[in-house]
């Protein structure tokens, strides 16, 4: 029926493959800790490979973006900040520590990064 694929070099390769028991993602939220960036564009687009997959899935409950006046802040800080913010935000959800509220129900995070190719070197692609 299927086929089971596994990570190599720690990630997936979903091309050209349909996932077998898929669920519905309901409620979600998209958080932006990158100013100059097309949110709701990466929001489209989310949803629309998801439905390629055979994902079904709602628009996010809430897009957050980061407090620019965190930018220059250890990582560490910003992503506490951010949780902090989230927590405040969204319905029914306690401030007990954020991990904690994550691990109370089926989660997964994504995370994306972009590198581009040194100053003046066309020849390097950008790297999603």
């Amino acid at each position: 029926m299927g086929e089971d694929f596994n990570p190599r070099n720690g990630r997936w390769n979903f091309n050209k493959k349909k996932l077998v028991k898929v669920v519905k993602i309901e409620k979600w939220v998209e958080v932006n800790f990158f100013a100059r960036f097309d949110v709701q564009g990466l929001v489209r687009d989310l949803i629309k490979y998801c439905q390629m997959k055979g994902i079904a899935t709602e628009q996010p409950f809430d897009v957050f973006e980061e407090d620019f006046h965190n930018k220059r802040s250890p990582p560490l800080v910003r992503v506490e900040k951010m949780l902090e913010f989230m927590q405040s935000k969204l319905p029914g959800v306690d401030h007990a520590p954020s991990i904690l509220v994550v691990s109370r129900a089926p989660t997964i995070v994504i995370g994306m990064d972009m590198s581009h190719g040194s100053l003046g070197k066309t020849d390097i692609p950008s790297i999603v």
